[in-house]
């Protein structure tokens, strides 16, 4: 079986079709790279996953954080129904939600696939689909429930994420 590092070429190579230098995208993690489109951040993971027969297999993961999710009731219950149904609409993205270290709740928008028979061109389409929709969201959802408009974020990078580790 291959080792994850045998993948970090495939992983290259695919976010060079898109246009974009992957040695920019490397972060101090190997098996790690930080791309955006717009607005939207997409980090990259490579990691090994345990499938529900107990064998480990290499995975690439996409991950995007969307939007804070607010602690208004009546805000936060209707951006988990938005998701719940989007969700539902979806192909290969997910959305998720999980509680960041500084103690407020962010959904994420992800994907994950066995790497293993991948092409290049399967996970350059992988990253182009979930920046594609990490952005369409991204601004629908930040500007609908942070008040954030996208004519200020194309004018300054506005982040209210800090990506914990795993």
């Amino acid at each position: 079986m291959k080792q994850l590092a045998d993948y970090y070429a495939t992983i290259e190579a695919a976010i060079q079709k898109l246009g974009v230098d992957p040695k920019v995208c490397r972060t101090d993690k190997e098996n790690r790279w930080h791309l955006h489109r717009g607005n939207a951040q997409v980090v990259v993971l490579l990691r090994e996953s345990t499938t529900f027969e107990q064998k480990k297999r290499p995975s690439l993961v996409i991950v995007s954080p969307i939007v804070v999710v607010p602690a208004a009731i009546e805000a936060r219950q209707e951006l988990m129904e938005l998701i719940l149904k989007t969700n539902h609409q979806l192909i290969t993205e997910s959305f998720s939600m999980t509680r960041e270290q500084a103690g407020h709740e962010v959904v994420y928008l992800s994907s994950t696939y066995f790497i293993e028979e991948m092409s290049v061109e399967e996970i350059e389409y992988s990253l182009s689909s979930q920046s594609y929709f990490a952005l369409q969201f991204t601004s629908l959802l930040r500007k609908r429930f942070m008040g954030i408009d996208d004519k200020e974020t194309s004018k300054k990078e506005h982040t209210p994420f800090k990506l914990d580790d795993e």
